[in-house]
């Protein structure tokens, strides 16, 4: 077995000596069998390329896997070149060491000598290759998973695995960042997905744009992210922005499967990409965590707070965010906490207000009613007969909650002036009266005791 396991560590850089080789040996021919065109994901963006500038492609990207200090290629522009580079380094995040180059031309105007700027020796980069097939072979048991669930094996590894970078280290912006050290920015980040993914056999392509800060910034900053695709349909995912703090792992992902849309509310893409256009494989959807208006939400809410579930995680499809709509929600959500444990909730939210995901996080505010005797009433008539039951079992602390109607002055007076009427009617003896109360909530505890 250890032969075995050594023999498949190996295979990915058994596979880039082949390459190197094999492009090589085809550089004359018309075709080269590497990079062969049906293959549109793994090298998405040499097919937005024409013909000459797929063969500088080619022979650049054959250059700096052999590691070559230069070598010749066709004649063209410096501008373009550095436009065909850059989309090599997007296909190809093993592409970890090198980071730029310069163009060399001769007085023919017919070849050019390209020169790459290497980041580090060859022993080191040899070095860090053993690392990276060492990595990517703890991957190996999602090569046979569906789509969905090779994506979902990833990104959970990803949310458990990794932190942001605040540093900014160099290796936090290529594929160094997480396989050596658990931490990288969203190019690291990005470009380490993309290396994964097209290990295991997962279509995915290396995605850079901005992001929109929030007021009252209002400015925009560099980003890079990724676009899947399950069962060749394309969604945006972006695990950088499921990173969840120093020593915590991510509950729900906001940002995965999204469509073009639901991106654009707070990204600039800059990348040529294909549409992402299909829903229903967002976290939320996938998990049954979505609701379509607020009256499904009330029921939504009741049942997990049934189930006992103080911290609730919804999204709301084909709804906008607006002061009206959010002080509904909360209101809903608290009268069913009400109803579910007879007390009053004070109710933390952590919300997107872009994807409309809610984060509810249910405490009790003062008195735990629930483990007290509360009556529910509906009018004042019922309350009154309450009243007078529990007086007469000599039981002085009464707790209600009315029911489908609203708190006035008038109303209060009438609470008042019930339970006192009624005190003195069974007991023959003055009262003093304690009323403690909330109003949204509409309940009402009264202490009362005979007055000296």
């Amino acid at each position: 077995m250890l032969k075995v396991s050594v023999v498949r560590v190996r295979l990915l850089f058994l596979c880039i000596i082949l390459i190197t080789l094999l492009i090589n040996s085809c550089e004359k021919q018309e075709v080269n069998p590497i990079f062969d065109d049906t293959n549109t994901y793994r090298y998405y963006y040499e097919t937005h390329l024409n013909e000459k500038q797929k063969e500088i492609y080619r022979i650049v990207l054959a250059g700096v896997l052999r590691l070559k200090t230069d070598f010749e290629v066709p004649f063209s522009s410096i501008e373009e070149y550095s436009s065909i580079f850059n989309y090599i380094r997007q296909d190809n995040p093993i592409l970890f060491y090198v980071s730029n180059f310069t163009l060399k031309t001769y007085s023919n105007k017919k070849k050019c000598v390209f020169v790459p700027k290497y980041l580090h020796d060859k022993a080191y980069i040899i070095r860090r290759m053993q690392d990276i097939e060492e990595y990517l072979f703890q991957f190996e048991i999602a090569k046979n998973m569906s789509d969905l669930d090779k994506e979902l094996y990833v990104y959970k590894f990803f949310t458990d695995s990794y932190v942001y970078d605040k540093r900014f280290r160099d290796s936090s912006y290529n594929i160094l960042g997480p396989v050596m050290y658990k931490t990288a920015v969203c190019d690291g980040i990005a470009k380490s997905i993309k290396l994964v993914f097209d290990h295991i056999g997962l279509k995915c392509i290396y995605v850079t744009g901005k992001m929109i800060n929030p007021p009252p910034e209002a400015n925009t900053d560099g980003h890079a992210w990724n676009i899947v695709f399950i069962d060749d349909k394309a969604y945006h995912l972006d695990v950088t922005w499921d990173l969840p703090e120093q020593g915590k792992k991510a509950e729900y992902y906001t940002n995965l499967n999204l469509t073009d849309s639901e991106v654009k509310r707070t990204r600039i893409i800059e990348s040529k990409t294909p549409p992402c256009t299909v829903t229903g494989l967002d976290y939320f959807t996938i998990n049954g965590l979505v609701v379509n208006n607020l009256n499904e939400f009330s029921l939504f809410i009741y049942r997990r707070l049934v189930n006992r579930e103080r911290r609730i995680v919804v999204r709301f499809l084909n709804m906008s965010f607006s002061k009206p709509f959010y002080d509904s929600m909360v209101d809903i959500s608290r009268q069913q906490y009400l109803e579910v444990y007879n007390s009053v909730a004070a109710i933390n939210t952590v919300y997107d207000e872009a994807l409309m995901i809610f984060e509810l996080i249910f405490e009790t505010q003062g008195t735990d009613y629930s483990t007290k005797n509360i009556q529910v009433v509906s009018s004042i008539n019922e309350y009154r007969n309450y009243v007078d039951q529990c007086l007469r079992k000599k039981q002085n602390s009464i707790v209600v909650r009315f029911r489908n109607m609203q708190y006035s002055d008038r109303l209060y007076k009438q609470i008042q002036d019930i339970a006192m009427d009624k005190y003195i009617e069974i007991n023959k003896k003055g009262v003093s009266l304690n009323i403690q109360y909330f109003k949204d909530e509409m309940i009402f505890e009264l202490e009362l005791r005979q007055s000296r």
